[in-house]
């Protein structure tokens, strides 16, 4: 018994000029959407009247810092915000908090009232080192 190789193909139909102008037609079409927000009069959107300064969103923000667990090594948290000196932590007491463990990793939690959660605070602001 002999190999043969298989038959080859039909052949595509003819393309048909109805099916080809729908095609256009459809690639074409303006969605309603878009020409609403073309006619839109002019003061539509919103523009501030000057250049705002550019923000640093992953600077960190100025106020106070409240950490637990191995963020209240200095060194480790300097590294973590990028600061270019080491923050002064001082030790804190939350009331009203508990610290819970998910996982392997502290969590802070609201507690009872007569509860507290200690840890290290610190100030980050434009005159502090922060």
């Amino acid at each position: 018994m002999a190999i043969s190789s298989p038959p080859q193909p039909p052949l595509l139909p003819p393309r048909s000029t109805e099916s080809s102008q729908a095609g256009v037609k459809l690639s074409s079409k303006i969605s309603p959407f878009i020409q609403k927000l073309q006619q839109a009069p002019s003061g539509y959107w919103f523009e501030p009247e000057g250049r705002l300064e550019p923000v640093d969103v992953l600077a960190p923000r100025q106020g106070s810092y409240f950490c637990y667990g191995a963020l209240m090594d200095p060194s480790l948290f300097s590294e973590i915000l990028d600061l270019p000196s080491k923050p002064k932590v001082r030790p804190v007491k939350l009331v009203g908090y508990s610290l819970k463990l998910w996982g392997q990793y502290p969590v802070l939690m609201d507690g009872p009232t007569e509860g507290n959660c200690r840890g290290g605070g610190l100030q980050c602001g434009a005159r502090k080192a922060c």
